[in-house]
């Protein structure tokens, strides 16, 4: 199972970006942080719109997103 996070940042425009985290050790109550530092953040700025996915092989199991994303 992985969690997918596609977001846009301030200087990107409506640029989508994705990455992915691979969950190995599945509970009831699993957290995945992800981190915008560095390079990337001082070039492309903060991340102003987001959408999370639980995906299980090609299947979408559940999605969150930011009330501003399309």
């Amino acid at each position: 199972m992985k969690v997918r996070l596609e977001y846009r940042q301030q200087n990107t425009g409506y640029k989508v970006k994705m990455v992915e985290q691979e969950v190995t050790d599945i509970r009831r109550h699993n957290t995945t942080k992800f981190n915008f530092i560095g390079d990337d953040y001082v070039t492309n700025g903060p991340v102003t719109a987001w959408r999370a996915s639980i995906v299980r092989g090609k299947d979408e199991l559940v999605a969150y997103k930011s009330y501003i994303w399309e």
